[in-house]
């Protein structure tokens, strides 16, 4: 839950982040649907309706996708920035024992086991 709130912030952002998670969902859905009732006929309605209706709920599934992948993107993207900045802090305020103690090479390989979950 840390990286999320990492990745968007606020709780009002956490509330449109999962609003993005299930709008996709939701067009989806509506679009298998509407070929049920384009398949059943159950509107009676021409074919170029629900032709119409069916690419413009595709179009929109497409909208949401786009949107979704881009929240996760940039979201990751802040989420990595904020959490290498408060490590590479913490690291820089600690005192000279910690470097005496601590081989270099486990400060390192923290900070790319880190980075790493982030990323994945």
């Amino acid at each position: 839950m840390w990286y999320l709130k990492k990745m968007v912030g606020t709780s009002v952002l956490l509330v449109c982040f999962g609003v993005m998670t299930w709008l996709p969902q939701i067009f989806m859905s509506a679009g298998n649907y509407w070929l049920m009732l384009w398949s059943d006929d159950l509107l009676e309605k021409a074919p170029k309706y629900y032709l119409w209706g069916f690419a413009y709920i595709q179009l929109m599934y497409g909208a949401a996708t786009l949107a979704q992948m881009t929240l996760f993107v940039v979201g990751g993207f802040r989420a990595s920035r904020l959490i290498y900045k408060g490590m590479v802090q913490a690291v820089a305020r600690s005192p000279m024992a910690f470097f005496d103690t601590t081989p270099t090479g486990r400060i390192l390989n923290r900070f790319g086991g880190d980075q790493s979950a982030v990323r994945n």
